[in-house]
C-alpha cells in the first residue's frame, strides 16, 4: 500500500511565506495533562469516537464468529488486512490533500526520514506484532481468559502515561485528583470487564493447558499498549487520518503473510458463505477502516489513556451483541460487570465540556 502523498506532491495553493513549525519529523514533548487535551473539537465529540469504536470493535465479535466458521483465522486477518489497507490509504489521501489545501498545520507537517520511518515501526509493533501474538494467543487459552488479560489495557497505558509524564499540567505540576479519577475508572472498568467474562460463562483457567495463550495475550496486551501510548505525539503532530492509515499498511504485510497459506480456500468458501461475506465486509469497513481512524482520532483529542478506557467499554457491547445475534445468555453477573465497566469509564473521565484549543488533527 503506498502511503498518503507527501505534502509536497499534494495539490493546492503553495506553501506560505512562513511555514509552520512542524516541519521537523520528531514530535515535541507534551506537557498537557490527562484532563486537558491540545486537539480542536469538544470532549463530547471526542467521547462519541471512542464510543463508536467500542461499539464497532464489540459487534466484531459476532462478525468474527461468522467469519471463522468458514476461513482460517490467518486468513481471514490477511483478508481483512489487505483490502483494508488499500481502502484507508485511498481515504487518508484524500482527507490529506484537502487538509493541505485548508493550510491545516497538521497536514503541512512534513513526515519524512527518522519520523517517518518511526511512525513505520509503530505500524509494525501495533499492527503486525499484535496481530500475530494475540491470533496465537487466542488460539491457545480460554476466551475470558483472553478477554480479561485485554482489557488490563487501560491500566497498563495510563501507568505508562505517568512514567514518562504526561499527566502533567501546564504549570509541570501532576494534578493528583484527575489521575486518581483515571486510575479508579480504569480499576473498575477492569474489574467489570472479569466479571463480564465470568458471567458470560467463558471461564478464567489457570492452568498449563492455557499458559502458553496467556503468555502470548499477555505479551499482545502489552505491545498494544506501548503502541497506543507512543501514537498520542504522532497523531497531533501530522494528523490522526496520516499516520493511521501509514500504520496500519505498514503491520499489513506481517499479517498477510501469517495468513497466506489458507488464503485460497478462505476465499474459494466466501463463494457459498453470504453470511461470512457480509461479516468481512462489517469488519472491514466498520471495524477496521472507521475504527483506527475514529480511535486514532480519539487518542489525539482525548490522550492515549482516556482514549485507552473509553474503549473497554467493548465487552458490554460484545455482551448485548452476542445476547441478540446468537441467543447467549445476559446473566445477572455479566449485567453487573457491564455496569461496573459504565461506571468506571464514567469515573475516569472528564466531563464532556467544549474548549477551544489550536488543532493539530
Amino acid at each position: 500500500m503506498s502511503r498518503p502523498g507527501a505534502p509536497s506532491d499534494a495539490p493546492g495553493p503553495p506553501s506560505p511565506p512562513e511555514r509552520p513549525t512542524a516541519t521537523t519529523s520528531v514530535p515535541p514533548a507534551e506537557p498537557e495533562g490527562p484532563s486537558e487535551p491540545v486537539a480542536s473539537g469538544s470532549r463530547a465529540f471526542a467521547y462519541a469516537l471512542c464510543g463508536s469504536v467500542a461499539l464497532a470493535w464489540g459487534l466484531n465479535f459476532a462478525a468474527i464468529k461468522v467469519g471463522l466458521r468458514v476461513m482460517d483465522p490467518y486468513a481471514w486477518n490477511a483478508l481483512r488486512y489487505a483490502i483494508a489497507s488499500v481502502v484507508m490509504a485511498g481515504l487518508a489521501s484524500v482527507a490529506h490533500r484537502r487538509a493541505w489545501a485548508r493550510g491545516q498545520p497538521a497536514a503541512r507537517a512534513r513526515l519524512a526520514g527518522r519520523g517517518l520511518l518511526t511512525v513505520i515501526g509503530l505500524g509494525v509493533l501495533g499492527h503486525g506484532i499484535y496481530q500475530t501474538l494475540f491470533i496465537t494467543g487466542l488460539a491457545n487459552t480460554a476466551s475470558g481468559n483472553a478477554g480479561t488479560i485485554m482489557g488490563t489495557v487501560p491500566l497498563q497505558v495510563a501507568v505508562y502515561e505517568t512514567v514518562i509524564g504526561r499527566h502533567r499540567g501546564a504549570d509541570g505540576r501532576t494534578s493528583s485528583a484527575a489521575v486518581g479519577r483515571l486510575f479508579a475508572g480504569v480499576l473498575l472498568s477492569v474489574i467489570g470487564v472479569v466479571l463480564v467474562a465470568v458471567g458470560r460463562g467463558q471461564g478464567l483457567s489457570v492452568a498449563r493447558e492455557t499458559l502458553f495463550g496467556d503468555l502470548f495475550i499477555g505479551a499482545a496486551s502489552i505491545v498494544w499498549a506501548s503502541f497506543a501510548t507512543a501514537m498520542s505525539p504522532w497523531v497531533r503532530r501530522y494528523g490522526s487520518g496520516r499516520v493511521t492509515a501509514i500504520t496500519f499498511a505498514s503491520g499489513t504485510p506481517i499479517v498477510i503473510a501469517l495468513g497466506l497459506p489458507g488464503l485460497g480456500d478462505g476465499i474459494a468458501a466466501l463463494r457459498v458463505s453470504g453470511d461470512a461475506v457480509l461479516a468481512l465486509a462489517y469488519t472491514i469497513v466498520i471495524a477496521n477502516v472507521w475504527a483506527q481512524f475514529a480511535y486514532a482520532a480519539g487518542i489525539a483529542r482525548l490522550g492515549s489513556s482516556r482514549a485507552a478506557l473509553a474503549t473497554n467499554l467493548m465487552p458490554v457491547v460484545a455482551l448485548l451483541a452476542g445476547w441478540a445475534a446468537f441467543g447467549e445468555p445476559l446473566t445477572a453477573l455479566a449485567l453487573a460487570g457491564a455496569g461496573l465497566v459504565v461506571v468506571g469509564v464514567a469515573t475516569g473521565l472528564p466531563p464532556a465540556r467544549p474548549r477551544s484549543v489550536p488543532s493539530e488533527a
